[in-house]
């Protein structure tokens, strides 16, 4: 159950802990706004204490100027031990000392436990907060529509808003449509409509008309989701055909097809680029802008209600990427109401690097930029999930933009393999004194087990863990685990004694836990292949995360 110190007195915190995290919970408290006075009992390891133990030791101590006391959140046992014979409020703190200071600077917000760690209620605290936060920002969207400054997309209860002022709404491109079977393309859409995709975009092959093949992929569309679509292609046909489909949105409208478009959509909202009569987008950035507001221009005089415009970002040196958003820069002090089309997805395809940190500044950018539509893409392994990413990229900027700071220190992060700060027991080499060391010898040569073997495999459509277990030298296996998680797998299997020695108990831990990791980040398993590759440096080899 949880309390709360219920008098709203200054607060005047006890600091329990052990020999080996005393330096480290110093550190992390000074770094707090709530002076506390830190006791290191005579244990090594905080988390070995028990609640009855950290009250005995404090039963004969003067604790007069304190009012709460927090013991170390993995301690063993309740802190109503510690209450009952201090008399003096004690809850549990956070797992990990470098999160202290953010528990004292909250514990005002925390209703803290006397059984379960700070760090844990915290997460709720965060995340209800966000979304309240969020909640609140939505509705300053909604005086912005009916200001008559944002535009709709899509129809009824599908319908969404568009502004320069309001969230960017995130169009999820399903490149290569035509390509695909209707059981493909209706899984990525349901998929990225799951992700956080507002607009799914249907891609076509660019250079090859299949006007046949719009009518089909946009009724797949249909029926996984409710989402407006789009179509994005130049070809007159193919949008002919969309149009007749009941599309919500054209991508791309430009000098060349603006004439033949206006003649049956002039209703619907088309994104208008660069492109000249001549099919070329000029590369100077003023030239570009120039063309673009030409297009606008006469867009609008041949009848189009409801244009977005698109400046068009370039991925770095190609020719030049600075330029281009120099370019979105221009149009957006030229014109401050047209709705801005952002193509962030145009860089993250073509970058061999992790997508999740450009999402981020992309988004980032995109937001000061007044962008009201981020297209983002997953048309290759490297940036799979990039949908999500970008809507996780999108809330934290909308909270940075609102709380007038970078996105930093939100509650809400996109660190996946990187830490904000390191949480992990620092190891003290004093443990070593008259201690006998030993470094174990290299690799040792793993034996087949009697009973058999198992095949360590991923699941993605289920998102689950398999292993096939095989009897030597059968060809067949004769049963096949699934499960979110190891230890499920790993119970079972010594449940059921399917191994018979500590070689391979190590094996199967090892690459389970593998598989997790792989799972969890989105990246390759091969059983007994390294998740991470090494890092060559000029001045030789350096592993990384192995």
């Amino acid at each position: 159950m949880t309390e709360i110190i219920k008098e709203k007195t200054e607060l005047k915190p006890l600091i329990v802990t052990g020999t080996l995290a005393k330096d480290l919970i110093y550190e992390s408290a000074s770094k707090s706004k709530i002076k506390s006075k830190i006791i290191s009992l005579p244990t090594q390891v905080a988390a070995l204490m028990s609640a009855k133990y950290i009250a005995r030791s404090l039963k004969s101590m003067n604790l007069k100027e304190f009012n709460i006391i927090i013991i170390p959140g993995m301690a063993f046992g309740d802190a109503k031990d510690i209450t009952e014979l201090t008399e003096i409020p004690a809850f549990k703190g956070p797992k990990f000392a470098a999160d202290l200071s953010t528990i004292l600077d909250n514990i005002d917000t925390v209703k803290l436990s006397t059984s379960i760690p700070a760090c844990e209620l915290m997460k709720d605290v965060l995340s209800e907060s966000i979304k309240k936060e969020l909640l609140n920002l939505k509705t300053l969207d909604e005086v912005e529509i009916k200001s008559g400054l944002a535009m709709p997309i899509g129809k009824n209860s599908a319908r969404i808003w568009i502004g320069r002022s309001i969230k960017p709404c995130i169009l999820a491109e399903i490149v290569d449509a035509p390509k695909l079977t209707d059981s493909r393309v209706e899984g990525l859409a349901k998929y990225f409509a799951d992700s956080g995709a507002n607009v799914i975009d249907i891609g076509m092959v660019s250079e090859k008309s299949e006007p046949h093949e719009v009518r089909r992929v946009i009724r797949a569309t249909k029926r996984a989701v409710s989402n407006p679509i789009s179509i994005d292609t130049s070809d007159l046909d193919e949008i002919r055909v969309a149009v007749e489909e009941n599309v919500d949105l054209i991508l791309s409208v430009n000098a060349q097809n603006m004439e033949g478009v206006s003649k049956f959509a002039k209703n619907i909202p088309a994104v208008i680029t660069p492109i000249d009569e001549k099919g070329i987008c000029p590369e100077d950035v003023m030239d570009r802008i120039n063309q673009l507001q030409l297009n606008i221009n006469n867009a609008k005089s041949i009848g189009f209600e409801k244009i977005i415009a698109d400046p068009i970002l370039n991925p770095p040196f190609t020719p030049n990427f600075i330029q281009s958003l120099n370019g979105y820069f221009e149009f957006a002090k030229r014109d401050s109401i047209t709705p801005i089309f952002f193509g962030l997805g145009n860089v993250t395809e073509l970058m061999d690097c992790d997508s999740i940190g450009i999402n981020l500044l992309l988004s980032s950018i995109g937001l000061e930029l007044g962008a009201s539509i981020i297209l983002a893409t997953e048309a290759s392994d490297k940036t799979k999930g990039c949908i999500e990413e970008v809507s996780i990229a999108l809330d934290m900027t909308v909270l940075a933009k609102n709380r007038k700071g970078p996105p930093k220190d939100l509650g809400l992060d996109l660190l996946r393999l990187k830490e904000k700060r390191r949480i992990e027991e620092i190891y003290d080499s004093r443990l070593e004194s008259n201690t006998k060391i030993i470094e174990p010898p290299g690799e040792t040569i793993l034996s087949l087990d009697p009973k058999g073997y198992f095949k360590i495999m991923i699941d993605r459509k289920e998102r689950k863990i398999v292993a096939i277990h095989f009897r030597n030298k059968e060809e067949k296996p004769d049963f096949i685990l699934k499960s979110n998680e190891p230890i499920d797998i790993f119970q079972y299997i010594l449940k059921n004694e399917q191994i018979s020695t500590m070689e391979h108990a190590y094996y199967i831990g090892k690459e389970l836990a593998k598989a997790k990791i792989a799972l969890n980040i989105g990246k390759s398993y091969v059983q007994e292949n390294s998740l991470f590759n090494n890092y060559i440096h000029s001045d030789g080899v350096k592993s990384y995360l192995q």
